[in-house]
């Protein structure tokens, strides 16, 4: 049997929060949550940063439209050690125009919300590969 992959889930709305580490489970993902950068980045000292095969982030992590905590945690992770695939989560065209650092030395990916669950479990699975 193929060892199970680990997701650090970043949200902030505890229902999708909830929805999407529950799809992810499902799907054999071993899935550790977070509501917001501060969480994270506990996450990651804690566990240390070699244990997550994916970070599937929130660009907005909070109510302040303007700033994007998912990038941040990003940019944070990448400047201290070597980093996993990052996906983020979009709403709609308020982070179009970021460019997120790091593109070059890391598979980074993109999801506009809202999105279907098996269009986020296809596009994890392919940035797995």
């Amino acid at each position: 049997m193929e060892k199970s992959r680990h997701i650090l889930l970043l949200e902030d709305e505890p229902i999708l929060r909830g929805m999407l580490a529950l799809t992810l489970s499902r799907r054999g993902y071993r899935v550790l949550t977070a509501g917001t950068l501060l969480e994270g980045e506990a996450l990651v000292r804690t566990m240390g940063w070699s244990w997550a095969d994916l970070v599937l982030s929130d660009a907005n992590l909070g109510r302040e439209p303007d700033r994007f905590d998912g990038y941040l945690f990003h940019a944070r992770w990448r400047a201290r050690f070597p980093v996993p695939p990052f996906l983020f989560m979009v709403g709609g065209a308020s982070a179009g125009g970021i460019l997120v650092p790091g593109q070059d030395d890391c598979r980074v990916g993109r999801i506009e919300k809202p999105f279907r669950p098996g269009d986020l479990v296809s596009l994890i699975g392919a940035m797995l590969a």
